[in-house]
């Protein structure tokens, strides 16, 4: 599939896209004129989008997707440093949705004030 396919299936922009691929998070087929975008590297791609919206830095994301190179390969310190991250991981999604919650009820109860002085000004 072409850059442009990715593009509208995934939600990342192109530059995003060339990027992960010059750092080595995907692999691309390069064609004589073209690039060859595969299923894995869209799925590996939507997984790299939720792992940022994790907050996962760059080089915990490499560490991340070692598991799905070869999980067998991994040596326990490599298996060990991987379920940190992941812990940390978990750990700042649950602060962030818990912050995220917190907003929405403000912004509800900013709404309910606006709308109760709107009725009172009727």
């Amino acid at each position: 599939m072409t850059i442009q396919d990715v593009v509208k299936q995934c939600g990342l922009t192109i530059d995003t896209i060339r990027y992960y691929e010059r750092i080595g998070l995907i692999e691309v087929e390069k064609r004589a004129y073209f690039k060859n975008y595969s299923q894995q590297a869209l799925e590996t791609l939507m997984a790299i989008k939720k792992l940022r919206l994790a907050r996962l830095s760059i080089s915990e994301i490499k560490l991340f997707l070692s598991i799905e190179v070869d999980p067998m390969d991994l040596s326990r310190e490599q298996m060990d440093s991987i379920s940190t991250v992941i812990d940390k991981a978990i750990e700042r999604t649950q602060i962030r949705t818990k912050e995220i919650a917190e907003s929405q009820l403000l912004l509800e109860n900013m709404k309910h004030k606006l709308i109760g002085v709107a009725n009172e000004n009727k």
